[in-house]
Parts: C-alpha cells; sequence; structure tokens
C-alpha cells in the first residue's frame, strides 16, 4: 500500500493504521501459497533485509506445528484491536495489538482460534510512499477464543 506523504513528514495515524494492516495482512497472504518459494517471494513484497529469513521461519515453523499430524491451518481473518504510531527518520514505530482468527481442521473435525498478539514494528516508508517491515518484535501472545466443531461437507 502506499500512502501520499513527503519524506521527514510526520504520517498521520490513520495512515500508519493503514500502512500497518496491509503489511501484516500480506504476512498472512503469502502463507495461503502452498509452495516455499511462493510464501517467500510474497513476504518479499513487504518485508526487508535480515527480517525476512526470519520472519519466513518463525511463521513456517508455527504453521508447520500446526499442521503435524495431517492437520490443515487456514487463517480466516485479521483485525488491528489498537496502535499507536511513533515517527522516527525514514519511516515510523508501530506499537500494535491484533487478533487473528483462523482454523486447524484434523481427523473430521474443525478446531476455531481466535489469538490476540502485542508488537513493536519497525517501518521503512520509500520516497513512493511505500512500506516494508524492517523491525518485528512480539511483545506478547494470548488465546481469546477457541472452539471444536465437527467438519461438515460443503462449506469451507
Amino acid at each position: 500500500v502506499a500512502v501520499k506523504h513527503k519524506l521527514g513528514q510526520a504520517l498521520g495515524a490513520e495512515d500508519a493504521r493503514r500502512v500497518f494492516g496491509e503489511l501484516l495482512g500480506n504476512i498472512y497472504r503469502a502463507f495461503q501459497y502452498r509452495e516455499d518459494r511462493a510464501i517467500y517471494n510474497a513476504l518479499a513484497s513487504g518485508v526487508d533485509g535480515d527480517l525476512l529469513r526470519s520472519l519466513y521461519l518463525q511463521f513456517k515453523r508455527s504453521l508447520l506445528m500446526a499442521e503435524q499430524g495431517g492437520a490443515v491451518s487456514r487463517v480466516k481473518g485479521m483485525k488491528i484491536v489498537a496502535g499507536k504510531v511513533k515517527q522516527v527518520k525514514g519511516g515510523f514505530v508501530y506499537d500494535c495489538t491484533w487478533r487473528v482468527t483462523g482454523t486447524v481442521e484434523h481427523w473430521g473435525h474443525v478446531h476455531t482460534r481466535e489469538n490476540e498478539y502485542s508488537a513493536i514494528m519497525a517501518i521503512s516508508l520509500t520516497p513512493e510512499g511505500r512500506g516494508r517491515i524492517t523491525g518485528f518484535d512480539v511483545t506478547n501472545e494470548k488465546r481469546v477464543r477457541f472452539e471444536t466443531g465437527l467438519r461438515t461437507f460443503g462449506e469451507d
């Protein structure tokens, strides 16, 4: 996502939230792909430098653990709960909380989970106004909701 701003000029709270939301959403969308190269390339569009490899491995490990024993995990939605922007040279730092709803399906039943995460993200902005995640530090993680149901055929 690109936002209109001049380098060195403060980015508004709504624009920062929008940039953060798009970048975070891109991370979760990347893992809808099944091939490692496609996942990595999708992540590379919004994550910078050494963080790219680290983030890829962290998310991949998390999803693989969920998929042990033939389980299939899917992210169904992501919602930003709160965020506070702090301007820094070349971008901003976003202290944020978001919730992710997903399912893990195995052995004929489906677990629906909603987890809440808090993190401090460093985001750089290019002269064109495009954001890239340059720092990602998760400060808290908790399960908000957990349900189990039977798999019904014909439903996603």
